[in-house]
């Protein structure tokens, strides 16, 4: 999975993320939490005594990030608080909607569990499994189809992409050019710009706005369309090889040579 800053929740199901987390070693008196509670200890690193310490709670049957007291902007970035701040005005955990994940079906036709190893399936680079036989198995994740492939797991069928885009910043084509190969364009609002016969091979496309964007006749072998929004996009004749489609599926051709995204 990829690491992602800026979470606005920590949260994983019990029944399936990192057997061991939430039972982390600590000898210091933990934080009370929301939930009038002791917290438990979260920390990656299986320690709450080293001064970098995560605290979390349980909340609808996951396990939810409360606080740090490694840094302020850290605890933060996590969706929490400065563990310090807990019980003063500066405490505004309250405030943070918690919304609990969908996990997908997995192929024993119940919901799968979290087995990403960064102990959340609510970030948008989530792995997903089952268990057959006291055995973990992995089934898809939603963090890429080439990563959920390498793992030996497909794309989740339900997979939604998380867009991190603020803003879409609008895209000036610079004149008479036609080498947009390996350009990040992830983002960006590319719509009514002409891009016909354009080289784009590994362009970064994700979540980029295409509406009527021409891209007739363009090399888009190995681009990235995941999270894009099509809208009267023109994909005629276009090269394709292992193209990625807006829902990370791959892209298909017709019999006339256009690019389809089914």
């Amino acid at each position: 999975m990829h690491v992602i800053v800026g979470l606005l929740l920590v949260s994983f199901s019990l029944s399936g993320c990192l057997s061991n987390f939430g039972e982390g070693n600590t000898s210091q008196t933990p934080p009370t939490c929301p939930n009038g509670e002791p917290c438990v200890c979260i920390d990656v690193d299986g320690s709450c005594d080293d001064g970098d310490d995560d605290w979390g709670f349980y909340e609808e049957g996951f396990l939810r990030y409360y606080c740090s007291n490694d840094d302020r902007s850290y605890a933060q970035d996590m969706g929490g608080i400065y563990c310090p701040d807990a019980g003063t005005s500066r405490d505004n955990f309250e405030d943070i909607e918690f919304t609990p994940p969908v996990p997908p079906t997995c192929p024993n036709g119940e919901p799968c569990v979290c087995i990403d190893v960064d102990g959340t399936c609510a970030d948008g680079d989530d792995d997903w499994g089952w268990y057959e036989g006291g055995e973990e198995r992995y089934y898809c994740s939603n963090d890429g189809r080439y990563y959920a492939e390498a793992m030996g797991g497909i794309y989740c069928p339900d997979a939604a992409p998380i867009s991190p885009c603020e803003t879409h910043e609008v895209f000036t084509m610079s004149n008479n050019t036609t080498e947009y190969a390996a350009v990040d364009f992830s983002c960006m609002d590319l719509s009514s710009l002409d891009f016909s016969n354009a080289n784009m091979t590994g362009a970064n496309l994700s979540f980029a706005l295409l509406s009527d964007t021409n891209l007739t006749g363009a090399v888009l072998d190995y681009a990235d369309f995941t999270g894009a929004t099509f809208s009267n996009t023109v994909l005629a004749n276009v090269s394709i090889k292992d193209t990625l489609c807006p829902s990370g599926d791959e892209m298909l051709w017709d019999d006339d040579f256009n690019g389809v995204c089914v």
